[in-house]
Parts: structure tokens; C-alpha cells; sequence
């Protein structure tokens, strides 16, 4: 990783705190989020070493309370 950041360069991490939204939450149920927590805990680090099982952050869902 350290070879990849050197190719890019000099960067800039910023102090100000970023504030998302919420719509990954209403997206998917509590029984979800907490199977997917569990997995997370279950499996240690290397669970967010692979995008298999990762589902939650790179699968699209629509948000149910978006109007039509």
C-alpha cells in the first residue's frame, strides 16, 4: 500500500469531519446490519480485507423511503 501512495504523491488529510447520510442504514433491516456486524466481529480484520461477503458497502439497494 505504501508503494501505491508514494506513486500518487503527496496528499493532504484534512481535520474537518465528514458527515454521511443515512441511507445505507434505512436500506437494509436491523436483522441485516446486525448479521453483517456479526460477520464483521466473527471473521477479525481480515473480513474487511475482501470484498467477498462486503455486500452491504458495494451492492446497490434503493432506499424504500425515497418518493417515486
Amino acid at each position: 500500500m505504501s508503494r501505491a501512495l508514494k506513486r500518487q504523491g503527496r496528499f493532504l488529510v484534512l481535520k474537518e469531519a465528514v458527515i454521511t447520510s443515512a441511507r445505507k442504514l434505512r436500506t437494509y433491516t436491523v436483522r441485516e446490519t446486525l448479521g453483517l456486524l456479526a460477520g464483521l466481529v466473527r471473521r477479525g480484520p481480515q473480513a474487511v480485507k475482501q470484498r467477498a461477503g462486503m455486500d452491504f458497502w458495494y451492492v446497490r439497494r434503493d432506499d424504500p423511503r425515497k418518493e417515486r
